[in-house]
């Protein structure tokens, strides 16, 4: 029998929301198009990033913040050099969380949570391992929790908050020694726990 099973979050248990991006888009275009961009060139832009950052996550182990990766995309977008140093970043940040609540990530499928619940009452533990990208760990919980699934999970582990990411072996012996203090044993084999994510590479 498989003791703990832990998933990754996006495109395993679930998915943006389809009017996210464009409006991401939208708000970088009205606010911080210094170079005045078209709207496609800011999505490439975007896109840019977050497979470049992704792959040094990757290949280096770390984790590269949200924040960084909003400045790399404020950077591309001021060719000029407009003010990027005036911008407050927490503000920004706050305001892409408040997109993201207001245009809330899909769960994957309909039975994503009744087959969450039916593993819990096979006796099995559950946790989520996933890298963060754009989207911070502390949202991804107000996300999770508003998706009604937060509650289901013993423990979460996401890499901005313990800067290291997938497929870096640290970060799974943290998910190991987490289980074997979830179930009060120093002797639960490492067969019994499963990992599920949707990137051969870096699950």
């Amino acid at each position: 029998m498989i003791e703990h099973y832990s998933f990754d979050l996006w495109l395993t248990l679930i998915k943006s929301n389809p009017l996210f991006k464009p409006l991401r888009i939208e708000y970088f275009f009205k606010n911080y198009n210094f170079s005045k961009k078209k709207k496609i060139e800011i999505k490439k832009i975007f896109r840019k990033v977050d497979l470049m950052c992704n792959l040094i996550n990757e290949k280096v182990g770390k984790n590269v913040d949200a924040m960084e990766m909003y400045l790399m995309v404020l950077y591309l977008l001021d060719s000029k050099d407009h003010g990027i140093d005036s911008i407050e970043m927490a503000k920004l940040y706050q305001n892409m969380e408040d997109l993201v609540l207001e245009n809330t990530p899909i769960l994957l499928n309909k039975n994503i949570r009744s087959t969450l619940i039916k593993i819990k009452e096979h006796g099995s533990t559950l946790s989520i391992l996933s890298n963060t990208g754009f989207i911070k760990g502390k949202t991804l919980r107000k996300v999770l929790t508003k998706l009604k699934i937060l509650n289901l999970f013993d423990f979460v582990i996401f890499s901005d908050e313990i800067d290291m990411s997938k497929p870096n072996n640290k970060i799974f012996e943290i998910l190991y020694d987490k289980v074997k203090v979830l179930k009060k044993s120093n002797s639960i084999k490492k067969e019994k726990i499963v990992h599920i994510g949707d990137n051969y590479t870096a699950d």
